[in-house]
């Protein structure tokens, strides 16, 4: 009776704690951290100059602040939000095309739609 009891509590402790970080998911990163791993995105993805990754990193974070402020202004607004953050991911992509050449352009946007076909797929099978 003692180690059924001891067992209960130690998971409604255990569970507590999963409560307390929103469920157990993935903490939220900053813009810069999104800035920089969208950079490494794109460096991995098409080979850049140094002054093309400086300008791409600055680029990818204008609008990573941008997207942080439209998640903060319309959070209650899924869609409102979601749009927002639609406009900035166009208004970057015209922004790195003035920075990358038409090659590597092209082969970024083949990266980034694939890589938004796998988020797909994998939504779809949650």
């Amino acid at each position: 009776m003692k180690k059924l009891i001891l067992s209960c509590a130690l998971a409604l402790i255990g569970l507590s704690g999963f409560a307390q970080n929103g469920g157990g998911g993935r903490q939220r990163r900053t813009p810069q951290e999104r800035a920089d791993q969208y950079t490494a995105f794109i460096a991995k993805t098409v080979t850049l100059t140094d002054d093309q990754k400086t300008k791409v990193a600055a680029v990818n974070l204008k609008y990573a602040n941008l997207n942080e402020q439209n998640r903060s202004q319309d959070s209650g607004n899924r869609a409102a939000m979601m749009k927002a953050v639609k406009a900035n991911d166009e208004a970057r992509n015209t922004e790195l095309k003035g920075i990358l050449t038409v090659d590597q352009f092209q082969a970024y946007a083949t990266a980034k739609q694939q890589m938004e076909e796998k988020r797909k797929e994998r939504r779809g099978k949650n």
